[in-house]
């Protein structure tokens, strides 16, 4: 399997030396070290609207790195749909920016009020940036596990689907049967055997057993009107009348190759 590799929207306030630098000297550095992939729209070549481009690099981006100094509204405007998307997002701010000034009438360098209550990594120097690095790369670690193990789980299940899908019909329903009942077996349900009799007879179905319950297994390629009519109305009838005794509840699972096709009792 190929390794995991996830990608960063880095938006941050244009054409201002400071906040070039903290990208340059430590946002970059940190994300490039973690093996994220990079991405801030200004530093990228691209040939579209660069609103369109903005919201395709949301989309594509597992986290955001939202740096709130100079209060530039679009960074707000993007940490919130990247939180609608149910994405994380770090902010990250120049220190001065926690506190008001009596003279930035416009509140152009202070935090909003809505974001305070964020967890905001702050950064203060251009120069000395080892701090900021070390919180902003533990920050950017804590929320990505939690992300590489979802993809990891999904990239297994990918495979194991792909390899299921190049099996014969007789080996996708054989696996789909061995998978059941060794899952069954791990909870303590144990194998029966009994037959039917009744409108519909499944040959060599699994049953098993746990306490006063039994869950009878129907893997089959294609679940028809008649077998689920049969199912629903629980029309089975146990060879052995000493087995009914002991039973309480029957559960029928049946798992189909195709989709189960519609029916009515009328």
């Amino acid at each position: 399997m190929r390794m995991i590799e996830l990608s960063c929207f880095v938006a941050c306030a244009f054409g201002k030396e400071d906040v070039d630098l903290i990208f340059d000297r430590a946002i970059e550095p940190v994300l490039s070290d973690l093996g994220m992939r990079v991405n801030r729209v200004n530093r990228i070549e691209h040939n579209d609207d660069i609103d369109d481009k903005i919201i395709e690099l949301i989309h594509i981006c597992d986290v955001y790195v939202a740096d709130l100094t100079y209060s530039r509204p679009s960074v707000c405007f993007e940490g919130g749909y990247f939180t609608g998307l149910n994405k994380p997002v770090v902010f990250t701010a120049r220190k001065d920016h926690f506190t008001p000034k009596e003279n930035d009438v416009h509140g152009i360098e202070r935090i909003h009020f809505d974001l305070q209550m964020k967890n905001i990594i702050g950064w203060s120097s251009t120069e000395q940036v080892k701090t900021f690095s070390n919180r902003l790369k533990a920050r950017l670690q804590y929320i990505s596990n939690p992300i590489i193990a979802r993809k990891t789980t999904e990239q297994k299940e990918a495979v194991s689907a792909k390899a299921f899908m190049s099996m014969s019909q007789k080996q996708r329903l054989s696996s789909l049967s061995d998978t059941i009942q060794t899952r069954l077996k791990r909870n303590s349900w144990k194998p029966i055997e009994y037959h039917t009799s009744a409108y519909f007879k499944p040959i060599g179905y699994p049953s098993l057993k746990k306490q006063k319950r039994i869950i009878c297994i129907f893997v089959t390629n294609s679940a028809i009107k008649e077998y689920l009519r049969f199912v629903q109305h629980r029309r089975i009838v146990y060879q052995h009348s000493a087995l009914l005794n002991s039973v309480q509840e029957c559960h029928i699972l049946i798992v189909s190759l195709r989709s189960v096709p519609p029916f009515s009792d009328r």
